[in-house]
């Protein structure tokens, strides 16, 4: 094929490869649907009669379709049939294995319906040697999240230690493996499954990872306390093929695609870099793109402006030239673009993006903002004025000019001078308030006298929140309201002369 394939761990019942795709269920494969059980022989280690339904065969239920068109998605599912262990023994850590087609790419690998067995059941994906997890790999296995003796997490004692269990004499079922698959595009091949101890004889015997298809531990009470002993089974040549499905020589099943296109800025101001165009490619199944390339185009000119290969996860990147830079006061020059994948004959469908506009301006597009987080306590107060003393902390924004100046305003009255910012994280005012005959609430604030402007940057300074003070007045009838000397009504603060900030 012209994909590669791909895969991922998938737990619980079945769910996407990844989340920018929902796999639909193939229907138009399982209309031409098999469906049978086979009894395949199995060589274990051991008493594998502890564990009735494995030996001297297992019953496996199958289901897959027996044609399908090149490209074209179809199911298959695998389930080990009813198993029941013996008195005296609790048996876990129970994992069967299926082989996974070559042939074909792999999207979708899930399970359900396990029947009397604690834990969660899921399905995980190994290398050949099954030491690993492998998102890629040709090996399916059914677990709990735990193997025997070989595989992840293996161990060979605690069989009923909660992962995936089954107590003593219990009937137990493992669940249905189900694989999403999409055929070959050349007609005549053959896509199968199997068990991967069909080609390792007697391996259950003699202990090799590659060819267990089953395994578990079981412990039993005896005479000197619990013992724990491993089991792995291994099939023989019956299970080198538990399905067949052919690839017809009929027009092959094309996938639709869709392109988005993004960039990274979409207005840049003068001297800013432009940045990229990042286009993601979605095939309507998760096959793999990767090394297909992606043509960005300027639709105002027509011109292609480059192309880029897709990576592993659908996106191609094109770093953009740098526009020319407008003079102050110049209009806004608007540039589109769209993303075009040319797809593959046969295989997948070519999509274009929508268009995509950056807008090229003379105005800065970036705002660095210095805050100034403000406290006022009163001071002394007389019979002309109270003092107030303001503290601000100052958050200055990075590459703000040293020569920057502020302003502290009461109101909207300047009080004191412009100043430069100071070099350290805190500058404090002294300010005297004349008493009113009312009580006055007085808000302060500090602003930027100006703002700096340098290419594509600006920046500016203000006082997020004002921090307000209560200035009693001299005289309380005078006041508004009945609730308190100097006090509006529905207000709260301090009395006699004290502020809050």
């Amino acid at each position: 094929m012209s994909v590669k394939k791909l895969g991922t761990v998938l737990a619980g019942a079945t769910v996407a490869v990844a989340s920018s795709f929902a796999v639909a269920p193939a229907a138009s494969a399982q209309s031409n649907a098999i469906s049978e059980t086979v009894a395949i022989p199995f060589t274990c280690n051991g008493n594998a009669g502890q564990v009735a339904g494995v030996t001297p065969s297992m019953n496996i239920d199958v289901s897959y379709p027996a044609e399908v068109a090149p490209g074209e998605v179809f199911d298959v599912t695998v389930r080990p049939g009813p198993m029941r262990t013996s008195q005296g023994d609790n048996t876990g850590r129970f994992t069967f294995d299926v082989g996974l087609p070559q042939n074909a790419d792999v999207l979708e690998v899930g399970v359900s319906g396990a029947t009397g067995l604690n834990g969660t059941p899921s399905a995980v994906r190994l290398n050949a040697d099954k030491t690993r997890n492998d998102a890629n790999g040709q090996v399916a296995r059914i677990w709990g999240g735990a193997s025997a003796r070989y595989g992840p997490n293996s161990s060979t004692s605690n069989a009923d230690n909660g992962l995936f269990a089954a107590g003593s004499g219990t009937d137990f079922r493992l669940p249905e493996l189900s694989m999403t698959l999409r055929a070959p595009l050349t007609p005549g091949e053959e896509v199968s499954v199997n068990l991967p101890g069909w080609n390792n004889s007697n391996s259950g015997t003699n202990g090799n990872a590659a060819g267990t298809d089953f395994q578990y531990v079981r412990t039993s009470s005896g005479l000197f306390g619990n013992t724990n002993q491993q089991r792995q089974c291994s099939s023989g040549a019956a299970a080198e093929s538990l399905t067949l499905t052919s690839v017809a020589d009929v027009d092959p099943v094309v996938l639709d695609s869709s392109t988005a296109l993004s960039a990274d800025n979409s207005r840049v101001g003068p001297g800013q870099d432009p940045g990229n165009l990042v286009a993601l490619v979605n095939p309507e199944y998760p096959v793999s793109l990767a090394g297909q390339d992606v043509t960005f185009r300027h639709t105002g000119s027509g011109e292609v402006v480059g192309t880029a290969p897709i990576n592993a996860s659908g996106r191609a990147t094109l770093p953009l030239e740098p526009f020319t830079a407008l003079a102050p006061g110049e209009p806004d020059v608007l540039h589109t673009y769209v993303a075009e994948y040319g797809g593959i004959d046969g295989d997948i469908r070519a999509s274009e993006s929508q268009v995509l506009t950056i807008t090229n301006t003379a105005e800065p597009t970036v705002t660095n903002e210095t805050t100034f987080v403000m406290t006022a306590t009163l001071g002394d107060e007389t019979d002309e004025g109270v003092e107030v003393d303001i503290v601000a902390t100052i958050n200055r924004a990075a590459g703000v000019p040293a020569d920057a100046e502020a302003q502290l305003f009461r109101g909207d009255t300047p009080v004191g001078e412009p100043f430069v910012l100071p070099e350290g994280n805190t500058i404090t005012f002294e300010d005297v308030v004349a008493r009113e005959l009312a009580t006055r609430s007085h808000a302060y604030r500090i602003e930027f006298v100006t703002d700096h402007v340098e290419g594509y940057e600006r920046w500016t300074g203000r006082t997020p929140a004002p921090v307000s003070v209560i200035v009693r007045g001299t005289d309380p009838n005078a006041d508004p309201s009945p609730i308190g000397p100097g006090l509006p009504a529905g207000s709260l603060g301090s009395l006699g002369g004290l502020g809050g900030s």
